[in-house]
């Protein structure tokens, strides 16, 4: 399940996904059992605890879903957990340069700094030898570097070419923040994520972004995208009830 997500990501498939939310492993089952390509659990602005992580993940491998996990920072305790737990793969944020690029490829693979254990989930609990658990594990795991700075752009080429960065997602929010605007669609914003698009082609990498829609995906792809988040499971939810409800009271009126 690991190896083909980072697969389809090297090919240049066309994936979508989800944000998740929310801390509930029937959350995760009901998503596993929709047509996404994979989910991002964010565990940097979502609440979940190591234990939740672990049954969300439990919940993914179940259903044959692949599940990376958004890290709450770049250190090697955060990434080396959701892994130990079997996730797909780890979405770094806040990727402003080169070295820090280095150091999450180096905490997300055993060729690097990632502590050896072939005794949690990713190990299948001991049953996978020491020496096949090494070899499989870092050709399996993706690592995705979001670039939602300044810095980050200035720093595009050099963050792509570090080997073992498997995709640059745009996180068009934060960049807005960091940009000193509260509007993400203000020129400024548009400005800089044209500048990712545009350097796009020569960077050998696939692109990530969040899209909202139908046509906003089109429009996506068109830039290089490849990579498509289609929203949150909690927006999702709430609109998709919202709408329900608007449209049962028109029936009645």
């Amino acid at each position: 399940m690991r190896t083909s997500f980072r697969a389809r990501l090297a090919g240049g498939e066309d994936v979508f996904g989800i944000f998740a939310k929310t801390a509930s492993h029937q959350t995760i089952e009901v998503l596993g059992r929709s047509s996404l390509d994979y989910i991002v659990i964010d565990a940097e602005h979502a609440p979940f605890s190591r234990g939740d992580l672990d049954v969300c993940l439990l919940a993914a491998h179940a259903t044959g879903l692949p599940a990376l996990v958004r890290v709450p920072e770049l250190t090697d305790a955060a990434i080396l957990g959701p892994l130990d737990l079997g996730a797909a793969g780890v979405m770094v944020p806040h990727i402003q340069n080169a070295e820090q690029a280095k150091r999450a490829v180096r905490a997300a693979k055993y060729a690097g700094a990632r502590g050896f254990s072939n005794s949690p989930r990713a190990g299948d609990y001991g049953l996978r030898p020491v020496a096949a658990h090494a070899q499989e594990s870092d050709p399996a795991v993706a690592v995705v570097a979001m670039i939602e700075d300044e810095a980050g752009i200035e720093n595009l080429r050099e963050i792509a070419a570090v080997d073992g960065i498997d995709a640059l997602f745009i996180g068009r929010v934060d960049l807005t923040i960091s940009l000193g605007q509260s509007d993400v669609a203000h020129p400024a914003v548009e400005a800089a994520v044209q500048r990712i698009v545009a350097a796009a082609p020569v960077l050998g990498k696939p692109l990530g972004a969040l899209a909202g829609s139908a046509e906003l995906c089109a429009a996506l792809r068109h830039d290089g995208v490849r990579m498509f988040l289609l929203g949150t499971d909690q927006a999702i939810l709430r609109t998709a009830v919202a709408d329900l409800a608007t449209r049962a009271r028109r029936s009645l009126s």
